[in-house]
């Protein structure tokens, strides 16, 4: 049956024995599939087949199923390598009319190509609605009073920030001692934190790294650990750890397993911290469907990934698009 619902033309024919094949066979059998951590792209493959459907019995309405895709997209963290490295399929699927006009090809590569970075977007931040709600109230314009009143607190966007945290830190990567012990993944005392905050304001008076704690409320992670998922890890650490990593395994490593350590690295290396339920997500699972099982399937192994990985694990909780600052 496997080889049989293998065939492309076979499927693209479906005809009625592959029909039966497909609801009796296999239908059943999907419930056994491993979706953790594809609930996102999942939830997108839904919304491409109402479209789809929808052109073909419906076209009227395609404007409707369109536009909750639309709305993912427009929140796609576009900062992101991931995200930027399908720029081209986002701002074809922005233009006007685009997904009314596309042919089922174009659409289907189009939720293909995004099906695997749509979880990289602020969960957070509701997209605005389509509709636009006007109240007007009239009233009398001579009742009317206007009075400026001053404060002192401003809203700090994440983003924003965050990317000032990088710049500011950037430069001092070769140079300061602190910073260097936590891209190395060492442990630093409140001494070092506060040294190295007080540079921080004499480098860039607009950057309190303190205030970074506020974003992430829930999060049980020391400031150290924070700083690390925006300065990321360095290289040559990272090499080393990995180094000690592949004796742990006492086997040699297939071409899959390898490409699979690079993607590692290469995350850490930018990121500073990894959690065991990515390594199921983009970009892991372009290697294998299944993620970290599918590339180790050999338990054993794969329960020395998943230890490795731990100690790399920073727990922020959720994080606070915005927070409100005092101006001194």
């Amino acid at each position: 049956m496997k080889a049989q619902l293998s065939e492309e033309k076979r499927l693209m024919q479906m005809a009625p024995d592959t029909k039966t094949l497909l609801f009796d066979e296999m239908a059943p059998l999907m419930q056994w599939k491993k979706t953790t951590g594809e609930s996102d792209a999942l939830r997108l493959d839904l919304q491409f087949l109402q479209l789809q459907l929808t052109k073909l019995q419906q076209p009227s309405k395609v404007d409707i199923e369109a536009q909750p895709i639309l709305d993912k997209v427009t929140s796609l963290s576009m900062h992101r390598n991931e995200v930027r490295s399908k720029a081209t399929t986002i701002k074809q699927i922005q233009q006007q009319n685009y997904l009314s006009d596309a042919d089922y090809f174009a659409v289907e590569a189009c939720r293909h190509h995004l099906r695997s970075v749509i979880h990289i977007h602020d969960k957070g931040v509701a997209p605005a609605s389509t509709q636009i709600r006007v109240i007007d109230v009239r009233e009398d314009e001579s009742l009317y009073q206007t009075e400026e009143i001053k404060t002192d607190i401003i809203t700090v966007d994440y983003e924003i920030y965050r990317q000032e945290v990088e710049k500011t830190l950037t430069p001092l990567f070769d140079t300061n001692d602190v910073l260097q012990k936590i891209r190395g993944g060492q442990a630093v005392t409140e001494a070092d934190l506060a040294t190295l905050s007080a540079l921080v304001l004499t480098q860039n008076p607009n950057v309190d790294l303190r205030t970074l704690k506020e974003f992430f409320p829930e999060s049980t992670s020391g400031l150290d650990q924070i700083l690390r998922t925006i300065v990321g890890m360095d290289a040559k650490q990272i090499e080393n750890e990995f180094t000690v990593f592949v004796q742990n395994v006492h086997t040699h490593l297939n071409a899959r397993q390898q490409r699979f350590i690079g993607m590692l690295k290469n995350h850490l290396c930018r990121y500073g911290s990894v959690d065991i339920e990515q390594l199921y997500d983009a970009p892991f699972n372009q290697i294998d469907d299944a993620g970290l099982d599918g590339v180790f399937p050999n338990p054993a192994q794969a329960d020395v990934v998943e230890q490795f990985v731990r100690r790399f694990s920073v727990h922020l909780g959720d994080k606070q698009a915005s927070v409100e600052k005092v101006v001194n």
